[in-house]
């Protein structure tokens, strides 16, 4: 571990095992263009949007091909992948032996326009997810809804596969 970045110490109940010195760790956006998105991330985030419509703001991630970069601090640039391997019972607690990646995507969503039909394979079809993805499960939190917003789950009784092709 790095101690040369003033990141550890002794840790005078356990001995002479070090522990980090973790501050709260502040994570870059990752923008995701979407054609339903909009302009309204801007206000809520600090780090600058990219030019057009701007639908996601992965807060935290901990995919391969987008995976979060700490903002500031002597951690700046490390991924959450690397702060893993580098303290992992600091990020994840008694789960850390039990995780080989941080378990959450977190995100904000700027929705101006109707989605599309969104279908996530389940642990059961795992064979559809492409290779270093889990089964998503997902938890909404609405922050801002315009008088005509909905969310649909499922389908109506007596739906069939023919009826929804």
């Amino acid at each position: 571990m790095p101690s040369e970045m003033g990141l550890l110490k002794k840790d005078e109940n356990r001995n002479t095992i070090p522990q980090a010195l973790l501050y709260p760790l502040r994570f870059e956006p990752i923008y995701q263009y979407r054609l339903w998105g909009g302009r309204h991330l801007a206000d809520l985030l600090t780090a600058p949007l990219p030019s057009g419509p701007v639908g996601e703001a992965w807060i935290l991630s901990d995919r391969d091909d987008y995976a979060s970069q700490v903002a500031d601090g002597p951690l700046k640039g490390q991924t959450i992948s690397q702060l893993l391997k580098q303290f992992p019972e600091q990020i994840l607690g008694k789960l850390a032996h039990h995780l080989q990646r941080f378990p959450l995507l977190l995100k904000f969503l700027d929705v101006h326009e109707m989605l599309s039909v969104q279908v996530h394979p389940t642990r059961a079809n795992t064979n559809l997810l492409p290779a270093g993805e889990t089964a998503m499960t997902e938890a909404w939190v609405v922050l801002k809804a315009g008088a005509q917003s909905r969310i649909y789950a499922g389908l109506k009784p007596g739906t069939t596969a023919a009826g929804l092709r």
